[in-house]
Parts: C-alpha cells; sequence; structure tokens
C-alpha cells in the first residue's frame, strides 16, 4: 500500500465549504474542478447509498465528503449507518469529518438510541485537524463519542501538534501528511513536527500511518527516502479485513 489507506472511496457527498485553515488547498475540491464537477451546493447522493452492498470482496471504504456538513440531512447520514450495519462483517468504513461538534450531536443524541454505534466494529470515526487549535478542539469532542474505534487525520499538518494533554492514549490510528497542491508540495510540514507525532503515537501505543512528507523543500511520498523515524505505515483496519478475508473463505 503505497500513500494509501483505504481501498474504494463511497463518494455520497458532492461538495463542501471551508471551515479549517487546512481547506485552502482542497485536494478533493480541485479533483472535481478538473472535471466540472464541483456543485454550487452540498448534495447528497442518494443514489449512491446501496454501493456496498453490491460489493462481496471485503472493502476499506473511506466516505467522501464530509458526511456531517451542516447541509446534510439526519436522515441521509441514518440510512448511511443501516447499510454500514447491513454488510458491517464484510467491509470497513472509515469517516473523516472536520465538523466534529455536528457528528458527536448526532451520535449523542436522545433520539437515536437504535444507531448503537458502539456495537458496530467496522465503522471507524475520525475529525481532521491541521494545527493545535483544532486538535485541543476537536479531539476531546471525538473522544466523548461511543465509538468502537475513533481515529485521527493530521493532514495537512500545519504546525507542531502536542497530543499527549488531549486524549492520545484514546484513539486507535493517527494518520499524518504534509499539504500536496497536485503533485506539489504545499504550505511545508517540517520533519520535526512529523517526528514529534510520530514519537506521541510510539509512547502511547497508537498506530500511526505516514502518508507523505516534506523533504528538503519537496513533496516525498518515497518511504525509502524518508527518516527512518518516519518510515510507520500501520493500519489497524487493515488487520480486520484480512481477518473478514480469512472468515469468509471459511
Amino acid at each position: 500500500m503505497i500513500g494509501k489507506y483505504w481501498d474504494r472511496a463511497w463518494s455520497l457527498i458532492d461538495g463542501c465549504t471551508p471551515c479549517s485553515p487546512g481547506c485552502e488547498h482542497c485536494w478533493s475540491k480541485a479533483m472535481a474542478e478538473r472535471f466540472h464537477r464541483w456543485p454550487e451546493k452540498v448534495t447528497e447522493r442518494w443514489d449512491r447509498l446501496e454501493l456496498p452492498l453490491k460489493v462481496k470482496k471485503p472493502t476499506v471504504w473511506a466516505v467522501w465528503n464530509d458526511l456531517f456538513h451542516e447541509d446534510v440531512p439526519d436522515e441521509f447520514i441514518e440510512q448511511f449507518i443501516n447499510v454500514v450495519y447491513e454488510v458491517w462483517d464484510s467491509h470497513i468504513f472509515l469517516v473523516l469529518t472536520k465538523r466534529a461538534k455536528r457528528m458527536a450531536e448526532f451520535f449523542l443524541s436522545s433520539d437515536r438510541p437504535a444507531l448503537r454505534n458502539d456495537l458496530c466494529p467496522s465503522l471507524w470515526l475520525g475529525v481532521t485537524v491541521c494545527n493545535q487549535q483544532e486538535a485541543d478542539k476537536k479531539i476531546p469532542i471525538l473522544l466523548k463519542i461511543p465509538a468502537a474505534y475513533r481515529w485521527v487525520s493530521i493532514e495537512p499538518c500545519l504546525s507542531s501538534i502536542d497530543l499527549c494533554n488531549i486524549g492520545i492514549q484514546d484513539l486507535d490510528c493517527v494518520i499524518l501528511g504534509g499539504e500536496t497542491i497536485g503533485k506539489r508540495m504545499g504550505r511545508e510540514m517540517k520533519i520535526e513536527w512529523a517526528e514529534s507525532i510520530v514519537s506521541q503515537c510510539e509512547d502511547a501505543g497508537v498506530p500511526v500511518f505516514v502518508k507523505q512528507i516534506h523533504l528538503n523543500g519537496r513533496l516525498s511520498k518515497d518511504i525509502n527516502e524518508w527518516p527512518i523515524k518516519l518510515r510507520r505505515r500501520e493500519l489497524p483496519w487493515l488487520k480486520m479485513s484480512i481477518n473478514f478475508v480469512r472468515e469468509l473463505n471459511r
């Protein structure tokens, strides 16, 4: 697996709106605009909800774009959860949001006790942060959700980040990467920032996956040219998907 931590994208939401410093060079928007597919308003894709039901091969799905955008109705998110429960033993679902508060409000609502997210071992709920301020604000909110697995994506990493005082030991995985603009390097992620985050994960026993780094003023995705400290690509859900395959083949 080269710089990629999922198998297939599940494009359930078209469009998004900026809500973070990390949105400045949005990769998803840039890719959609290349093909003239970035809509004027956020649109949920009801026609794509059943896609995982049609795929027999155990798959790690990355949900695109922000499922918890304020313009996405609760009813759509509930239908997403229903699909996940139908195939929870065959697939892994990775959800990332920049809107941690909305995600927590949804899962902690007294109106939705039947969702039982804490009982679904294939649903990984995560937040994206890009600096210390966002980490301090969003990670504690994430950790309030009674999810089976919780993870954090630090991409793009735009500052040094101390995770030790905000519950790093309660995370199940950290993704780390420098900013990209197409194939070029974006705003700098310093090597010492990345090494510090990796060390914090090591000390806490949390798997960490380094996606790409900035090296000598350029973007590098070649793990073989990185400092030894940063050559970490650990994905706990990959082990889970392998177990799914073994079970299905028995």
